[in-house]
C-alpha cells in the first residue's frame, strides 16, 4: 500500500499567487508590445504608416488579446496559444488589406502584409521570453493539487506535465479515504495525501490551484468538494470531468438557467464535407511541394536502395478509408527474399514469433538491407507515400496505416481507423512510435479522428521533423 501522509502541503499567499498573476500579464503585455514594435522596425523603410498608428494599433491588439481572448491571465496550452496567435494576426491581415483596399491604398498592402508575417516570428517569440524571465523570477508556475487516484487523475497529471509551459506544477494528489492502495497515481511519484477534513486544511488550499479530477462514480464526493472549497473561499478550482472517448476539441457547451445542466454540442468536423474538402486541398498542396522539393533526394536514395539488384520502391497492402485497400510505397529497405526469410525466422523463433504477433514489428529484423537501418531511423524510406497522399489514397496526416489483420484489434473504434484515410504521419509517429504498445496506438489514431482539426494537423507536421531528427521510437 503506498504511504498516505495526512493532510501536511504547506499554505502558498493567496496575496502573493494574486500579485504574481498580475505581473505575469504585465509581462506578457509588454512582450507583445514590443513585438509589434519590432515589426514595425521591420516595415518602417518600406512603410507609410505613422508610428503613432502603429502604436495605436498594437494598444488595440493587447486590449483585444487581454479582453476577448484573456491570454494574459488564462493559460492555454502551446499549440492552442500559438493557434490563437496565428488566428488574429490572420484576421488582422485580411481587415487591413480589405480597408487598404477599399481606400484607395493598395501601394501599401504589401508592407502591412509584412508587418503581419513580421508579427507572426515575434510575438511567439517576445512571449517566450516573457515567460523564460517569469519562470526565472518564479513568479510563473502555479502550486497545484491534483484530487482524485483514479484514471482521471493519472490523465490530468499527464497533461499538465506534457504541458509543461502552462505553469501548472502538480505538487502532489489528494487522495479520497480508503482508495489509496487502489490507486492508479502511485507510479506518477507524486505525494500523496489524506483528504481535507480541518478547516485549517482548507485554509492551506488557498494559493494552490486545485484540479479535481475524479471519476464519474465520484460526484457525490466531488459536489461536497467543491462545496468546502466555496465555504473555505478556495478560489482557484477546476474540474476535469471523466469523459474519456468524447470528442473534446471544438466543443461547445450550453447551460440552463435555473438547471444545473451543461449541454455539450460535438462537433465530428470530418462529417463535413467542407472541412474534408479542405483537408484534401491541404494534402495535395502539401505533397506536390514536397515532392518537387525531395525530387533529388528521391533520386540518391533509389540509386543507392537499387544497388543490390533489387528494385528501389516497395509496395504494400494497407486498408485505407471506409475498407479500401491500397499498396502504401516505401523505399524498399528490406532485402530481396524478405519473405522468406522471415518465415524461416518464425518457425525457428519462439520469442521473435511472439514478438512479431503482438506488433507486426521486429526491433533486430534480420531482412533489413545495407541501407534500410538509416532509412528507418531517419524515416526517409517512407517518403513515397507522398505519392500516395497526391493520389487520394493516404493523407499527410492521420491514422496509421494498416494490414487487415491489424483491423481486428481496433474492435470498436475500427469504425473511426475507416471514417479517414490514413496518414504518412499522426499522433501515433509523435508520441513514441514503435516504443507505445498497441493499445495506445488505437487509442491515439481513434482520438485523432474525433478531435480532428486543420491546425491540429499542422501542429502534428511540425512536432514530425522534432521525431524524426531526434529518431525517437523509430526501427
Amino acid at each position: 500500500m503506498p504511504s498516505l501522509h495526512p493532510f501536511v502541503f504547506q499554505p502558498v499567499s493567496d496575496t502573493r499567487r494574486q500579485l504574481a498573476t498580475v505581473v505575469c500579464g504585465l509581462f506578457l503585455v509588454v512582450a507583445d508590445f514590443i513585438a509589434w514594435l519590432v515589426a514595425y522596425q521591420i516595415v518602417s523603410p518600406a512603410s507609410q504608416m505613422a508610428a503613432t498608428k502603429f502604436v495605436i494599433m498594437a494598444a488595440a491588439w493587447c486590449a483585444w488579446a487581454a479582453l476577448v481572448r484573456k491570454q494574459y491571465t488564462r493559460r492555454h496550452s502551446f499549440w492552442t496559444e500559438l493557434g490563437l496567435v496565428f488566428q488574429g494576426i490572420f484576421m488582422l491581415a485580411f481587415v487591413g488589406s480589405m480597408l487598404k483596399a477599399l481606400i484607395g491604398n493598395a501601394d501599401s498592402m504589401p508592407a502591412w502584409l509584412a508587418a503581419c508575417a513580421a508579427l507572426a516570428v515575434a510575438l511567439p517569440l517576445f512571449r517566450w521570453f516573457a515567460r523564460s524571465a517569469l519562470r526565472k523570477l518564479r513568479l510563473w508556475s502555479w502550486p497545484t493539487l491534483v484530487f482524485g487516484c483514479g484514471e482521471n487523475a493519472q490523465q490530468a497529471v499527464l497533461a499538465l506535465r506534457d504541458e509543461a509551459a502552462m505553469g501548472y506544477a502538480v505538487a502532489g494528489l489528494v487522495v479520497p479515504s480508503g482508495l489509496a492502495s487502489n490507486s492508479r497515481v502511485v507510479e506518477l511519484g507524486l505525494p500523496l495525501s489524506a483528504w481535507p477534513g480541518a478547516a485549517e486544511d482548507f485554509a492551506r488550499l488557498r494559493g494552490y490551484h486545485c484540479v479535481i479530477a475524479l471519476e464519474a462514480n465520484e460526484s457525490e464526493l466531488r459536489d461536497k468538494l467543491i462545496r468546502q472549497l466555496s465555504q473555505h473561499q478556495v478560489g482557484h478550482v477546476h474540474v476535469v470531468p471523466a469523459m474519456r472517448g468524447v470528442p473534446l476539441f471544438g466543443l461547445a457547451s450550453t447551460n440552463f438557467f435555473s438547471h444545473e445542466v451543461l449541454m455539450i454540442h460535438i462537433k465530428n468536423r470530418l462529417s463535413h464535407a467542407g472541412l474534408r474538402f479542405i483537408k484534401r486541398c491541404f494534402d495535395i498542396v502539401g505533397s506536390t511541394l514536397l515532392l518537387g522539393l525531395l525530387s533529388p533526394l528521391f533520386v540518391y536514395l533509389a540509386y543507392k536502395v537499387s544497388r543490390d539488384g533489387g528494385g528501389p520502391f516497395f509496395g504494400h497492402e494497407r486498408v485505407g478509408q471506409g475498407g479500401k485497400r491500397f499498396y502504401c510505397y516505401k523505399f524498399r529497405s528490406m532485402i530481396v527474399n524478405a519473405q522468406e526469410v522471415l518465415a524461416d525466422l518464425l518457425a525457428k523463433d519462439a520469442q521473435a514469433k511472439a514478438e512479431w504477433e503482438k506488433d507486426f514489428k521486429l526491433k533486430n529484423d534480420p531482412r533489413i538491407n545495407s541501407v534500410g537501418h538509416f532509412l528507418r531511423r531517419t524515416s526517409l524510406d517512407e517518403l513515397p507515400q507522398l505519392w500516395n497522399v497526391l493520389m487520394g489514397d493516404m493523407s499527410l496526416v492521420g491514422p496509421r496505416p494498416v494490414v487487415q489483420p491489424e483491423l481486428d484489434r481496433y474492435s470498436e473504434d475500427v469504425v473511426y481507423y475507416l471514417m479517414v484515410k490514413p496518414g504518412m504521419t499522426g499522433l501515433w509517429q509523435v508520441s513514441g512510435r514503435n516504443d507505445v504498445d498497441y493499445e495506445t496506438r488505437v487509442y491515439f489514431d481513434s482520438w485523432y479522428v474525433k478531435n480532428w482539426s486543420l491546425w491540429g494537423d499542422i501542429a502534428i507536421l511540425f512536432k514530425t521533423i522534432s521525431v524524426v531528427a531526434g529518431r525517437r521510437g523509430a526501427y
